[in-house]
């Protein structure tokens, strides 16, 4: 049909702009956490990777708010209603606020109590970065979000140079400050937050340019207050996301958690370690799996079931394409790749044993997620939500055996 080409040409290049990012968000990733190996040690490295975890998947504990305000946008540009854009972003970030709020009395009070609980004082280290860490979820969230509003009107080269942006700044402040002999987590977990404002008020004004009709909702106080029917959407789509993105969330970290109390906390950095590396492949595929739902949603406004199909065809097609031949490359290559990144320590054995496995893994799971991003662009994120946590518990099972 006319106008085909044109269409799948726009869904190319998001997908090479969202790649770009996630490249270089990995390589950022793998090159911070390589110093922070190097200059913390092990074992208060195992300590620094459960925090980095839960920040650096704060896009997954957000109750599903990005994933949903990215769909609404795109229906809303969809069915030309860009005036309501502004107010659904704002609802989005008001709840991310009260959530905030919740959670730093929570946890105020929560360490205290298992304080007296334990009769015995909570581990300065643990202490300082749990106290901080609602804060670092509370601004990466945000950031995210409002990315999300920019990427649903399909505008990921804006996106993914603001987000590079921030994390390169918030990447070399962690790491200064690790190398200028700052250990305390909670100094190091809000120098790794550092750019996430900087991205947010970048991406805010590309959003602004975008859709200059949503600009006037910027100085109405109302587009600010709570709005039931916007909260209600968002609420009701991102809910069902996230009980879809916790599920191998929670099985990862209670594997991690596991692995603490049987090896060693210094056993949870080598898996940090081998999983950061493994998940690079995974991460460059998702790409593709990113720019589908606000490319599918007009799509599937439109009731053109016979382009779904294909467009489901060619993500699992170009995906099998490119994992399954890196991820047996690097495979095959994992002890020369990792004694070039990690020397030839005590761990860097360990590191490419781990890894190895963990490539199966997310070259294979790979392969499921195109049919949940159609689902999920169609409004249908429960099968995805299902699926996700039969697999984070089976995985959580195989660990425990």
């Amino acid at each position: 049909p006319t106008g085909v080409t044109p269409r799948y040409r726009r869904l190319a290049g998001n997908t090479v702009a969202v790649m770009a990012g996630r490249s270089v968000a990995i390589l950022l990733a793998l090159a911070l956490s390589t110093v922070l190996f190097r200059a913390l040690g092990r074992e208060r490295f195992g300590l620094w990777s459960l925090f980095a975890f839960l920040v650096g998947y704060s896009g997954v504990v957000d109750f599903g708010l990005s994933a949903a305000v990215e769909r609404q946008v795109a229906y809303l540009n969809t069915h030309d209603q860009t005036g309501e854009i502004c107010r659904t972003i704002g609802q989005a970030l008001l709840l991310v606020l009260a959530v905030g709020c919740g959670l730093q009395a929570m946890v105020f009070f929560g360490v205290h109590a298992l304080d007296a609980w334990l009769a015995r004082p909570v581990p300065l280290d643990v202490l300082r970065g749990v106290m901080v860490l609602p804060v670092s979820l509370a601004v990466m969230t945000g950031s995210l979000i409002v990315g999300s509003g920019l990427s649903g009107l399909q505008r990921m080269v804006a996106v993914h140079a603001w987000r590079s942006t921030g994390m390169a700044l918030g990447t070399v402040t962690t790491a200064a400050l690790a190398l200028s002999g700052v250990q305390r987590m909670d100094v190091l977990l809000l120098g790794y937050t550092a750019g996430a404002p900087i991205a947010a008020a970048g991406q805010w004004w590309h959003l602004l340019r975008a859709v200059p009709t949503a600009s006037p909702g910027v100085a109405r106080p109302a587009s600010w207050r709570l709005h039931g029917p916007t909260l209600g959407r968002l609420v009701q789509f991102g809910g069902v996301l996230q009980v879809a993105t916790v599920g191998p969330m929670v099985g990862e970290y209670a594997f991690r958690v596991l692995v603490s109390q049987r090896f060693g906390i210094e056993y949870v950095g080598i898996y940090d370690l081998a999983a950061r590396a493994a998940i690079g492949l995974r991460s460059l595929a998702s790409a593709l799996f990113v720019a589908m739902v606000p490319f599918s949603v007009p799509l599937l406004a439109t009731a053109d079931r016979l382009q779904a199909t294909r467009l489901l065809r060619l993500a699992v097609k170009y995906t099998a394409l490119f994992m399954l031949p890196s991820s047996i490359l690097l495979y095959i290559t994992a002890d020369p790749v990792v004694h070039w990144w990690l020397g030839t320590g005590p761990g860097a054995a360990q590191v490419a044993a781990t890894l190895r496995p963990l490539l199966i893994f997310h070259a294979l799971i790979s392969l499921t997620v195109p049919m949940a991003m159609i689902g999920r662009s169609a409004g249908l994120p429960a099968p995805g939500a299902v699926t996700a946590w039969r697999g984070g518990v089976a995985g959580v099972g195989a660990g425990v055996l």
